[in-house]
């Protein structure tokens, strides 16, 4: 009677043990699913908001920038855009790894049901097959690595452009004519110039009783 009741016991700590290790196990992977999509989001936000800051960046702060500098220009978009389009395919590839792991896990749900009607020497023989690997999570990996490094080469060369024509500004049009114009009158010796005239004097009042002409 103590064996079966151990053996009670025994099974259900074996059974709250498991329990508490799928609990676990489900809130780590919806963790990591969360943070997965935060970092998709994260990385195509910052690759196309850096293409469209360069932008800005040509057409508001330094529209005439180096001719020379325009070569780290176009490498950092080269690597931005190449980020954008690895993380795009790296949540294709995500998807079909999802896909692949489900189908995984019907292939081994089928053989543990075709093993029930088995004896124990196939039962066993089954339970050893190993399950193929899913190799569209390692592409998945991989193309999420990638990208973040070509993000971080964009951003690094996109910056090179800016440090680079930030001080070499050229003046804008309206600016270039205030300069010419304040130059042209500042040319030359200073001659000062002459005088104004003053203002007109206050009307004179007319004199009061002032006896008026006769005539004869």
């Amino acid at each position: 009677m103590s064996d079966q009741a151990s053996a009670n016991s025994d099974n259900d700590y074996r059974k709250q043990r498991y329990e508490s290790y799928i609990k676990e196990r489900e809130g780590l992977q919806a963790a990591s699913l969360e943070i997965s999509g935060r970092y998709d989001k994260s990385i195509l936000f910052l690759a196309g908001g850096a293409l469209a800051l360069s932008l800005t960046f040509i057409e508001k702060i330094a529209p005439h920038p180096q001719p020379w500098s325009f070569i780290a220009l176009f490498v950092a978009w080269i690597c931005l855009i190449l980020a954008v389009m690895l993380e795009l395919h790296a949540l294709a590839t995500s998807q079909t790894a999802i896909n692949e792991q489900v189908n995984s896990l019907d292939t081994e749900y089928q053989r543990y049901l075709d093993s029930l009607s088995q004896d124990a020497a196939d039962v066993r023989a089954a339970g050893a097959a190993a399950t193929p690997e899913n190799l569209y999570t390692a592409k998945t990996r991989k193309l999420n690595i990638w990208s973040l490094r070509f993000l971080g080469a964009g951003i690094f060369f996109l910056c090179i452009f800016s440090v680079v024509n930030l001080p070499f500004m050229q003046p804008t049009k309206d600016m270039a004519d205030s300069q010419s114009a304040t130059a042209r009158l500042s040319k030359g010796s200073y001659v000062p110039p002459k005088n104004a005239l003053p203002p007109p004097p206050p009307p004179q009042p007319k004199p009061q009783g002032t006896p008026a002409a006769s005539g004869k």
